[in-house]
């Protein structure tokens, strides 16, 4: 079924006259130029090997016609993306009816946590189900008009939709293809599907500084290009995300072989949130009986064992034993002591443009967004200072006049700041929603300057940092910090 779409993907990206820029030099894999002999039919422009489950006729999937040697007659009723949202549910919903409603409904796929919550701090009163009912209006006259018209065009930029910014190692499939299909130097590299998406997949969305990156010890640089660092003599440098990364220390899981399936399965991240795993699922797993675990996790001889997914291999996973465990577990949070840093951005600024005055943005064309760098460039330094400013819709694909541009105020890791969640727990926590909207038109007036949250928005929010490392001799200092503002007990033993 599925060797239609995979057939189709290739055509369209291997013929593409947008080809994103990339650094990295992985060969390609079944490019048309490594098979020998030309078939007749679909494979013989495009010949991609398919895995044994979807081993089916190309038009299976991508429809069209593969008797005829006509290229355009060929694809006259072809779909390009078959395993686009919009083609999903009766493409790959016709084997995997079950997975795909799922996944179609799952808080992975509707990001509505994220979208309601951002929502809200700009005066939203309802909540949406889902993205698709993001209001679409090009010229907004409210604050929240314009955030909704942020979140359409520059936020959404990860979500199954969209193929993601022209970096090599961003640019991936959309809806089913974006966890299964396997991308390489911002092209289709291969029509197998993957049973079990590798971390590269997964860091094909989530490689900025929210959650993600961080796993692999990897934090976005500075925009300004001050910044652009190791500096090198043609002014280029490795950057297949977009941005460059200081490189800081991974979590302790991924240095010891696990990957994030391991602990994301494909039941929970198809879900609505209710079925995650925490840490003591697999620390505390003889405590915690009513506590999800993952499927990997057994136990022999009194010993846990947890086997990864993608390589088998076997790890046995430390219990909790040191006191300050029982003593804390209900009041403070795992990544308080244990997270070895933590992302701190602050003061997002996000700039809605639609003249093409780019002179103030000169030292940030760098933004992590392959539409903004490229106009910027292309007005400042190639002199096409004609061009309107313009960006898609990432949930339509319209193209609407204006550009997002984004800067922060600050950008740091070494502070980890701590709030308490909705049980009273403290957390490590972070303020993602300290937003700063404006807005000039194309005539350059000023619609709205420098527009801020509403106050009775919380400032931090817990999350769970993924740089979980030892407690190390600062735990209690950070614990100290807590008690200074609340009554939770010192440990034992403490200075």
């Amino acid at each position: 079924m599925f060797s239609l779409l995979i057939c189709l993907c290739i055509l369209l990206t291997s013929c593409s006259d947008q080809t994103p820029k990339t650094t990295a030099s992985t060969p390609q894999k079944d490019t048309p130029s490594a098979l020998s002999p030309p078939q007749t039919g679909c494979l013989g422009c495009h010949p991609f090997t398919l895995d044994r489950s979807h081993n089916l006729s190309c038009i299976s999937c991508h429809n069209g016609d593969n008797s005829t040697s006509d290229k355009n007659l060929a694809h006259e009723t072809a779909t390009a993306k078959p395993a686009h949202p919009d083609n999903m549910a009766k493409v790959c919903g016709s084997c995997h009816a079950e997975i795909v409603k799922a996944a179609q409904h799952s808080l992975h796929f509707t990001l509505k946590n994220e979208v309601n919550t951002v929502r809200k701090a700009f005066g939203s009163t309802t909540d949406l189900t889902s993205l698709h009912e993001i209001p679409d209006d090009n010229f907004p006259t409210t604050a929240l008009g314009l955030v909704d018209d942020l979140l359409r065009r520059r936020c959404l930029r990860c979500h199954p939709y969209y193929s993601g910014d022209a970096y090599g190692a961003v640019v991936h499939g959309t809806g089913c293809a974006a966890c299964h299909l396997e991308y390489q130097d911002g092209r289709l590299s291969s029509h197998k599907f993957m049973a079990k998406p590798n971390d590269k997949q997964c860091l094909s969305c989530h490689y900025g500084n929210y959650v993600g990156a961080d796993y692999y010890g990897k934090f976005e640089q500075d925009f300004n290009w001050d910044y652009w660092t190791p500096f090198t003599t043609d002014g280029e440098q490795e950057r297949p995300y977009g941005v460059g990364q200081h490189l800081l220390r991974p979590d302790i899981h991924q240095l010891k072989g696990l990957s994030c399936i391991d602990c994301h399965s494909g039941a929970s991240l198809k879900s609505n949130g209710s079925t995650h795993i925490t840490c003591i699922s697999c620390h505390l797993w003889d405590q915690q009986p009513k506590s999800p675990r993952p499927d990997n996790l057994e136990v022999a001889d009194n010993t846990v064992i947890l086997t990864t997914k993608l390589t088998n291999k076997k790890i046995i996973v430390p219990q909790l034993s040191h006191p300050a465990h029982s003593k804390y577990i209900k009041t403070v949070g795992c990544q308080v002591c244990h997270a070895q840093w933590s992302f701190a951005d602050k003061g997002t600024h996000l700039f809605r443009q639609d003249n093409n005055d780019y002179e103030l943005w000169q030292a940030l064309t760098r933004q992590g967004s392959s539409e903004v760098e490229f106009q910027l460039e292309a007005n400042l330094f190639q002199g096409n200072d004609q061009s309107d400013a313009f960006m898609a819709d990432k949930i339509s694909g319209q193209f609407k006049i204006g550009l997002w541009l984004k800067g922060y105020e600050l950008r740091r890791w070494e502070a980890i700041e701590t709030c308490q969640d909705d049980n009273g727990m403290m957390q490590v926590c972070r303020s993602p929603h300290n937003l700063h909207l404006t807005y000039v038109n194309l005539d350059g007036d000023l619609v709205f300057d420098s527009v801020g949250i509403s106050l009775e928005t919380p400032d931090k929010i817990p999350y769970v940092p993924h740089t979980t490392g030892k407690a190390g001799a600062f735990f209690v200092n950070r614990i100290d910090k807590i008690n200074s503002t609340t009554n939770t007990p010192k440990p034992e033993n403490s200075p």
